[in-house]
């Protein structure tokens, strides 16, 4: 494991300009990854006499503030212009590595690349945002073309990902390298995991968007899995948090499963109301299909819950099967009531693979773990080379 205290010579005195989605100031799942990413370099390189620069599309009036000795430059405009932006500063700062941060910004890497002595690209990659939901659909000629060239490496969420994008662009094995997403380690917003008293009505927690394209998240599946449920566990309810477009399809949904006193939809609310929920809730369900990685499950764990997921996604990359939760066929209601149920009936369970799910956060997917396998990628160490 790396020790970033040392100063290997791989990393000492190396420059990385760091291009992120488009603000920093955002409360999204890309833009917590950007400022992740942008912290992590401060902390890897600034203990080995590097350094980081950020050239992003930010918003003028972004709250976002660059760690200490990262120069931030904001490049608004179209991407030809942050493009020449990146190109600038790649080369007046002699910089060894210039990492994108989305899919999206996959132009800056394609113009970098045709630069004399260009510096590397690795191109960050999360999920849908290169492989196709639809299987067997494959991406536009163009953009197949512009993504397969327009960077050197491919750093992944997950090997999920990985294997998706490596199918659907032709990409060599050797390009990709897994870089794990991460979560902030539980603070004292977090509950610590509890078994449900076995007298209380059981309550299940579903977080998620709810627009056309994010339809294999599975919320459908749940609200079918809570209706199998209803007897066997008298009093149960279900609240779903989220909005967008398809909010009235699944409360007309529930309301068709009589699930009109047992399903609550809460609309879109602040981390305050969403904490209690967490504090309120017995048990995480999800079974979605189209996680680039499922960071929703580790917000799960730090706020105490155990979890119900799918098992066709990267899913199961963060959650074990019985050890630390319950991966289901996320399109078998009757398989997602039983992982439910599984859990519901025996709350001294529930509690222990929360507890597990808590312990991997430490260990595998904190921001501590996050920067050793960013300083891994930069020393160009074995360990962190292939993600598919």
């Amino acid at each position: 494991m790396t020790d970033l205290t040392e100063t290997p010579a791989a990393r000492a005195g190396k420059h990385v300009v760091f291009v992120p989605h488009e603000t920093l100031g955002g409360v999204g799942g890309i833009q917590r990854y950007d400022r992740r990413m942008i912290e992590g370099l401060a902390a890897v390189l600034g203990a080995a006499g590097g350094r980081a620069s950020v050239s992003a599309r930010v918003e003028p009036d972004s709250a976002y503030r660059a760690p200490d000795g990262v120069a931030l430059e904001h490049a608004d405009g179209s991407m030809a212009r942050l493009a020449l932006r990146v190109a600038h500063r790649a080369r007046a700062g002699r910089a060894d590595l210039v990492i994108l941060g989305h899919a999206q910004l996959a132009p800056v890497g394609l113009m970098l690349r045709r630069l004399p002595g260009a510096p590397t690209v690795a191109l960050c990659v999360h999920g849908d945002d290169v492989w196709s939901i639809e299987p067997g659909r494959r991406p536009h000629p163009v953009r197949r073309a512009a993504i397969r060239s327009c960077a050197d490496l491919v750093f992944s969420v997950s090997r999920h990902t990985a294997r998706r994008m490596r199918e659907d662009y032709g990409l060599p094995a050797g390009r990709f390298r897994h870089l794990p997403n991460a979560i902030d380690t539980p603070g004292e917003a977090a509950r610590d995991p509890v078994a449900r008293p076995a007298d209380r009505p059981p309550r299940l927690l579903t977080v998620s968007r709810m627009d056309p394209h994010d339809a294999r998240k599975g919320i459908d599946v749940a609200l079918e899995a809570t209706a199998r449920l209803v007897e066997r566990h008298p009093g149960l309810t279900h609240v779903v948090v989220g909005d967008g477009p398809e909010r009235p399809t699944y409360e007309a949904m529930a309301e068709r499963l009589g699930l009109g006193g047992v399903a609550r939809f809460t609309g879109r609310i602040d981390d305050a109301a969403l904490n209690r929920l967490y504090a309120e809730s017995d048990l995480f369900v999800l079974p979605s299909s189209k996680e680039g990685f499922g960071i929703v499950f580790l917000e799960a764990w730090r706020q105490g819950l155990p979890v119900v997921c799918g098992n066709r996604d990267a899913s199961c990359e963060v959650v074990t099967d019985g050890a630390d939760g319950r991966t289901v066929d996320p399109h078998d209601p009757a398989a997602v009531a039983e992982g439910v149920a599984d859990i519901l009936d025996r709350p001294d369970r529930g509690a222990a693979l929360a507890a597990a799910g808590r312990r991997k956060i430490e260990t595998v997917f904190s921001d501590a773990a996050f920067r050793r396998n960013l300083a891994d990628l930069l020393d160009n160490r074995s360990g962190a080379r292939v993600a598919a």
